[in-house]
């Protein structure tokens, strides 16, 4: 009966261990030091893009994008990006960090519920690049 136990414990403490490491195909969950680290970087460059899509200003809400991604989200896309039918978001009011990952290719990306006019919940990957200055090089918007 104390080895079924000990068993089952043994068990439960390496599941429990598992789920504490998580980890996926797109990276891994960070220590608080590390998290609190990228978002020493990452919440600046956030408060630029918020900042711009409040404003209207491409050159503010871009100004932090890595050259990939300034090519692809031009000021058109941008344009497109906030028009009404298109996404009907409103102006931003608020957000709040959901997770922090480090990707397997060294990135890291944020994650973040935003608040907006129109939808309460939107969820916002921002991908950063490894190496200083850190640049944007990914952005997503899910309704």
């Amino acid at each position: 009966m104390k080895r079924i136990l000990f068993l089952l414990v043994t068990l439960f403490l390496a599941g429990l261990s598992a789920a504490c490491q998580k980890s996926g195909p797109s990276g891994a969950m960070l220590s608080m030091a590390d998290r609190e680290e990228i978002l020493a970087f990452s919440e600046p460059e956030m408060d630029n893009l918020l900042a711009g899509w409040n404003q209207d200003d491409y050159a503010i809400f871009s100004k932090d994008f890595d050259q990939d991604l300034f090519k692809s989200m031009t000021r058109d896309e941008f344009d497109k990006l906030k028009n009404k039918e298109f996404t009907g978001l409103g102006r931003y009011h608020s957000r709040e960090v959901e997770s922090v990952v480090r990707r397997s290719d060294g990135s890291y990306t944020v994650i973040y519920y935003v608040v907006f006019d129109n939808n309460d919940e939107v969820l916002v990957r921002v991908k950063f690049q490894a190496d200083e200055p850190h640049k944007i090089s990914g952005l997503t918007l899910n309704k």
